[in-house]
């Protein structure tokens, strides 16, 4: 995507947040994260929007069936809308992006997929999660997931971060050294 269009996107996102975000919560934000990875791995589900053959009306309609299924706030449909008409359907995924990450930096939010080999209980996933937010300063939503690839131990991700205690690390380390 070229300059223009990233700097487009984020005006779309920055504007939607600034009349919109009392509409986003924790629940809507995982919701968001759905229907961008949705959109990004089903491309043609956007392409019908640039057809000028279909009119205004049953492109809204189709995203708002959409938006529902995917339980997103009511509020996303008009800044679809906004796009559609503006003809910027092509910057949708950038949109929920910038969104996503927007309205994380504002609530101080840190998104992390936390494996582990083997399967950690509740109580140990809430010390990870509390250990990351005192590191991070953030509030953490987790995914979590077992992992064989670990060996054993636990190991956390997000886009900014990337925490691993566990024997895999320590073999890799290991090859490193040897190979020095």
């Amino acid at each position: 995507m070229n300059a223009v269009a990233q700097i487009l996107a984020r005006r779309y996102a920055l504007a939607y947040l600034h009349t919109f975000d009392q509409d986003i919560s924790k629940d809507a934000l995982i919701s968001l994260k759905e229907a961008r990875s949705f959109f990004l791995n089903h491309k043609r589900a956007l392409y019908f929007l640039s057809l000028p053959t279909i009119a205004k009306e049953t492109k809204i309609k189709i995203m708002e069936h959409l938006f529902m299924q995917f339980k997103l706030p009511v509020s996303i449909n008009r800044l679809m809308e906004l796009v559609i008409v503006q003809k910027r359907a092509a910057l949708w995924c950038e949109i929920l992006q910038y969104i996503i990450d927007l309205y994380q930096q504002q609530q101080q939010l840190m998104t992390v997929l936390i494996e582990s080999w083997p399967k950690l209980s509740n109580d140990e996933i809430d010390r990870v999660k509390q250990f990351l937010a005192r590191k991070t300063g953030n509030d953490i939503i987790y995914t979590y997931r077992m992992n064989q690839d670990l060996i054993a131990g636990i190991k956390a991700q997000s886009g900014t971060i990337l925490w691993e205690c566990s024997i895999a690390k320590n073999i890799r380390t290991l090859r490193l050294s040897l190979i020095k």
